[in-house]
């Protein structure tokens, strides 16, 4: 009888693991405090992981490779196999567009996943579309979810849900950049996932890929945690739920942090500061309540380990608390 192949896996090679994080970090130019903050650990954790120290748990070694991209993403629970299926899905869609298509996003994208966690309703397909389209809140000219009408760009039906990809070549489009080109797909099970390539990359930019503005991820953000709360609110049973909030940005190696959109501002980046990173993958954990009434220190908690990436960057509470009063008051 013949037997499956087994697969073949290498040794753990510690001392090059090690040697491999240190040379990162220092490519990136960061010290041992900085990147234990990155990873949640202490700095005296980091020393004895330089060292060699095989002693440290898993878990927090495994933390510290992953603030150098040296750890594969794990796709074991219900919301990360969501979330492969939802890129393996616009892999799938962008596959037939040529090579450089704007609704590829080839410098780049950013994602947005989350869960509801808690007691809440099941719904029908078309019970879920009506939830996200009373959910939409234009606090930018591109909220997320967005719900077009259009047949070609109208959400359509799929195993778990719904999604829609607004990169369609085929449909009628106003703006045809990486930035309104977004793919989302929202679970009756209450799993959402959100793509969408960066602003900064747009059509009338002399070098798309070269720069990362530092303002607008807050105001993504905002948007993102308060779509996740009012979709919460309109699904649970109870009061009880919970938001787990996750937030991809890929495309960000060479890029240097700028006031793109607010030009004016250029006393909130005082000299170069370039990521060394090409990725990075942020997570938070709050209830709907404390979204609500503290959405500037949950968006705070989410990105600060985003902006550290760029050369120790360290993002004030007060800017975030500035962008998204501003971003509130141009809501509906």
């Amino acid at each position: 009888m013949q037997q499956n192949p087994r697969r073949v896996v290498q040794p753990l090679d510690w001392p090059a693991l090690v040697a491999e994080t240190i040379r990162r970090r220092k490519e990136e130019g960061m010290t041992q405090v900085q990147h234990a903050a990155l990873a949640g650990v202490g700095r005296t954790t980091v020393v004895a992981f330089d060292q060699g120290d095989t002693s440290i748990s898993l878990s927090r070694a495994l933390a510290i490779l992953g603030v150098v991209g040296l750890v594969a993403e794990n796709r074991t629970s219900p919301q990360d196999a969501f979330v492969a299926a939802c890129r393996q899905r616009w892999a799938e869609l962008v596959a037939a567009l040529a090579e450089d298509a704007p609704a590829r996003q080839p410098h780049g994208n950013y994602s947005f996943d989350y869960e509801v966690t808690g007691p809440i309703a099941r719904l029908s397909p078309k019970r879920l579309v009506e939830i996200l389209e009373k959910s939409v809140v234009r606090y930018s000219g591109c909220p997320p979810f967005w719900v077009p009408t259009k047949p070609e760009l109208a959400p359509v039906p799929v195993e778990d849900g719904v999604e829609c990809w607004l990169g369609n070549p085929r449909a009628d489009r106003v703006f045809d950049d990486a930035a309104h080109s977004d793919y989302w797909r929202a679970s009756t099970e209450g799993q959402f996932y959100l793509q969408r390539g960066y602003q900064e990359d747009g059509a009338d930019v002399l070098q798309p890929g070269t720069f990362f503005d530092v303002t607008l991820p807050i105001w993504r953000a905002g948007e993102g945690l308060s779509h996740a709360a009012r979709v919460a609110r309109s699904m649970a049973t109870e009061d009880d739920v919970k938001i787990r909030f996750r937030a991809r940005y890929t495309g960000l190696d060479g890029r240097d942090l700028a006031t793109w959109a607010k030009p004016v501002d250029r006393s909130l980046i005082v000299g170069v500061h370039r990521s060394r990173l090409p990725e990075a993958h942020l997570a938070v954990e709050a209830a709907v309540g404390r979204i609500e009434d503290d959405l500037a220190g949950v968006v705070h908690d989410l990105l600060r380990p985003l902006y550290e990436r760029f050369g120790g960057y360290v993002l004030e509470r007060d800017l975030v608390e500035r962008e998204l009063r501003e971003m509130k008051s141009r809501g509906e």
